[in-house]
């Protein structure tokens, strides 16, 4: 039983992590929290495309690619959720148009100490999810060699 996920929701997810990671390395990511969140980004847009592949081998049960599809889904979501409570912030930032040079300096402080929290709870659930979709992937590896 599928539930409609195709390999289009895979890329697209890989897509948005690309798009997310290139609009803020315009940015001053001054944080570590910051650049880990990052680096996540980039795991989990490879995740994504094993995922993908995965998802479409004709041994995998369905069970299994749901489950999959759904961990990719939520984390899309999940990313999505932090552009969209973050986008006013990142255009400012990314614009270089603030009313002087003070504003400019205090929107990248902003960003890279007050939303040091938003980077840590983002970077550790994407963390979460790409352990989850990681050890999924294995045991329909080691299911599937083992049935063969």
């Amino acid at each position: 039983m599928s539930f409609g996920y195709s390999i289009g929701d895979f890329i697209a997810g890989a897509n948005l992590c690309y798009t997310f990671s290139k609009s803020i390395s315009g940015t001053d990511c001054a944080s570590e929290e910051c650049r880990e969140a990052l680096t996540e980004l980039g795991h989990l847009q490879h995740m994504f495309f094993q995922v993908g592949r995965w998802t479409t081998n004709p041994k995998l049960a369905s069970e299994t690619a749901n489950a999959a599809a759904y961990l990719v889904i939520s984390s899309i979501q999940l990313i999505r959720g932090f552009l969209d409570r973050t986008k006013e912030l990142r255009e400012k930032l990314l614009s270089g148009r603030g009313s002087n040079a003070f504003s400019d300096k205090f929107q990248r402080v902003n960003w890279a100490l007050f939303k040091r929290e938003e980077w840590k709870c983002l970077k550790d659930t994407l963390q979460e999810k790409r352990a989850s979709i990681s050890l999924l992937l294995d045991s329909a590896r080691l299911s599937i060699c083992l049935n063969v």
